[in-house]
């Protein structure tokens, strides 16, 4: 094990939380100060968790002993805090999303590339090994070319637990919070899309409460990514090809089962179980299945892979790396993908405003 690297944590919500947690599983890296808006608050976490040093989050972009910080504030702030960060000479991982616009993002990018800073979206999900054993299964053709995923995120949430999320002010709604991550799994499997369409169920608060993102690629791939605040979603991830189908159970973007099925393994069965859900996304589904099962089968793949504690050290394991090499971004989660989704994200956005009015 190598020196072990100090990191300042921006944030003490239940999310700030979940990060703690996760160093605690990472040997090589250790939360050495936390500061939040409200030095009141900092200190009460950092006594809760036993970190040595806390303050503002002023104090912690000012403390020349820390390596980096890990931004896990809400969504609103993180542009700003990222390029206070870079300013400071900090590497940085943010929470995503990385920025609540495409521009906004890349004025993120720009800022860590000038000061010559690390920076990495924190899209735990890509660093888990079934995500990755999924990414590895697409780039060696075990189903075929790639033809549709379809992919969700959702549950409902009481607004007075998470009063954010139905805010436009905190950039609330489904989309930024849920909807990016099966959106990324997209994006990283088949890259940045040709055309882009969307709607949205807009609650009385002005955010959108439930999301439906389709794309399309030039091949002829398409996808229909859902995400939502009020409703419970299947929360699975299908990546259907021309011959057979990976499905990462519930939930995707924390797997802890995969199912491999070359030649359209059990083609009848998914058939059967997509036909008993009526709605749109499954009746979808069927259609593209309809033509494939002719085909020959054999027997369901299962992948068990159990994820210690949240799910989130994976990423921090990567980033510790990255930056002891020297490298200013991650091959796993380039920061030209988190632009890819935020630009994902405005364009669908577009699309339900434009309806509205």
């Amino acid at each position: 094990m190598g020196p072990v690297m100090r990191w300042g944590l921006l944030g003490t919500g239940a999310m700030a939380a979940t990060i703690a947690d996760a160093f605690d599983l990472v040997d090589d890296a250790r939360i050495a100060r936390v500061g939040a808006r409200r030095p009141d608050a900092a200190r009460e976490f950092a006594r809760s968790r036993e970190i040595a040093a806390h303050g503002t989050i002023e104090a912690v972009l000012d403390d020349d002993g820390l390596d980096a910080v890990f931004i896990a504030t809400s969504h609103a702030s993180h542009v700003e805090l990222t390029i206070a960060a870079v300013a400071a000479g900090k590497h940085v991982v943010c929470e995503k999303p990385l920025a609540t616009s495409a521009g906004d993002g890349r004025r993120a990018v720009d800022a860590a590339a000038d000061a010559g800073c690390y920076l990495l979206e924190a899209m735990w999900t890509r660093f888990l090994p079934l995500a990755a054993t999924v990414k590895a299964h697409v780039e060696a053709g075990t189903i075929g070319a790639v033809r549709h995923i379809a992919a969700d995120f959702g549950y409902p949430v009481d607004p007075r637990t998470l009063p954010r999320l139905f805010d436009p002010d905190q950039a609330g709604g489904s989309l930024l919070d849920r909807g990016v991550y099966p959106i990324s799994l997209a994006v990283w499997l088949l890259g940045p899309p040709a055309d882009v369409d969307g709607y949205a169920s807009v609650g009385p608060t002005g955010v959108d409460e439930t999301a439906t993102c389709r794309l399309r690629w030039p091949d002829g791939a398409t996808a229909e990514l859902r995400s939502s605040i009020v409703s419970m979603l299947g929360n699975e991830a299908w990546v259907l090809g021309s011959e057979g189908h990976l499905r990462l159970h519930a939930p995707f973007y924390r797997p802890q089962r995969l199912t491999i099925s070359p030649d359209v393994v059990s083609a009848a069965g998914v058939h059967r179980r997509l036909t008993a859900n009526s709605s749109r996304l499954r009746q979808g589904l069927t259609s593209r299945l309809d033509p494939l099962l002719a085909r020959g089968s054999r027997v369901d793949r299962d992948v068990i892979d159990r994820v210690a504690g949240s799910g989130h050290a994976p990423q921090i394991r990567a980033a510790c790396a990255d930056i002891a090499a020297g490298r200013l971004e991650s091959a796993i989660m380039p920061t030209a993908d988190s632009i890819t989704v935020l630009d994902i994200v405005d364009r669908c956005r577009s699309r339900w405003e434009v309806a509205e009015r």
